[in-house]
């Protein structure tokens, strides 16, 4: 989670206890860390602005508690996510988004962002997915064995993800999308991943694309989207498109309305009394923690409270 204060905490929910990861010392109020997980939850992976106000990519290892950074900081990178196969790292970067580090002043508005799409290889032993293709017919792949066959299947999420920090930033590979205003980049299942392509004039609709690796190319997957998230075992997603929500599988591209959610009928059970309470609870913890003066003016806020 991220506080206030701009830290990346790492929370253990069984026991309670928080330890904090890493501090965004040149923030950006619109920007946040955009932290992911790994396959195997050993990594997190985030982005956070370098001294010059781009941002760059960094991994955070849970066994030696040690930070890597990606990117060398010359791009602004983002929206980093972990394949499903624990062989990749997606992210965005733009090579022409200097003149919007300045996100108080109007000078960048006439000044449109392009990203690109990349991919880096976490292990120095893995190949490149996009190596080219030879032209040779494949040979016939044997039959799996009885005993072979009656093996259960290895859950992505159970297999070790390796990582080798060193030299991660000379795998860094481009892929072959044209650059756009991309955002929202999320993994989808194993090869291939998810992003959101706004309208290229004021009052379209957003497209989501999904893009996978063993084809080399991506397609529309979903007109009208305004955001989306996805299951944990990234086979199904959770959609919204203007005011309507829908729920649907990640394999075959969707139109808005499939899977639809009747959220009318929703209802909820409110106790005033405990949400007055709750109310006063929380204006009083943002004037703590938001008011410029961090003495409170010589007031006792605790005994305020």
């Amino acid at each position: 989670i991220q506080d206030n204060h701009r830290n990346l905490w790492l929370i253990d929910v069984e026991s309670g206890a928080a330890s904090k990861i890493d501090t965004d010392k040149n923030p950006d109020p619109f920007r946040n860390f955009d932290a992911s997980w790994s396959p195997d939850s050993q990594w997190i992976v985030y982005s956070k602005n370098l001294p010059s106000h781009l941002r760059a990519i960094f991994l955070y290892s849970l066994s030696d508690r040690k930070i890597y950074q990606v990117t060398d900081g010359l791009a602004d990178s983002i929206s980093p996510a972990f394949d499903a196969g624990g062989k990749y790292l997606y992210f965005l970067a733009s090579t022409d988004y200097g003149p919007s580090t300045g996100w108080l002043e109007m000078s960048s508005v006439d000044r449109p962002v392009r990203r690109s799409v990349y991919l880096a290889v976490l292990s120095a032993d893995e190949p490149s997915p996009l190596l080219p293709e030879s032209d040779e017919e494949p040979l016939p792949k044997p039959s799996p064995s009885s005993e072979e066959a009656a093996k259960p299947k290895e859950d992505a999420g159970s297999k070790k993800v390796k990582v080798d920090p060193e030299g991660i930033s000379k795998r860094v590979i481009s892929i072959d999308l044209p650059p756009r205003n991309y955002n929202s980049l999320a993994a989808g299942p194993a090869g291939s991943f998810f992003y959101i392509e706004p309208p290229a004039n004021p009052g379209g609709g957003s497209r989501l694309h999904k893009y996978t690796l063993a084809d080399r190319k991506s397609a529309p997957f979903l007109e009208g989207v305004s955001g989306y998230s996805l299951s944990g075992d990234r086979k199904k997603l959770l959609y919204r498109s203007g005011s309507r929500w829908g729920i649907g599988g990640t394999a075959a591209p969707a139109k808005p309305g499939d899977g639809a959610l009747n959220v009318s009928q929703l209802e909820m059970s409110v106790d005033p009394k405990a949400e007055w309470e709750n109310i006063y609870r929380e204006t009083w913890r943002i004037q703590r923690e938001f008011f410029y003066d961090p003495e409170m003016h010589g007031a006792d806020w605790d005994a305020v409270y």
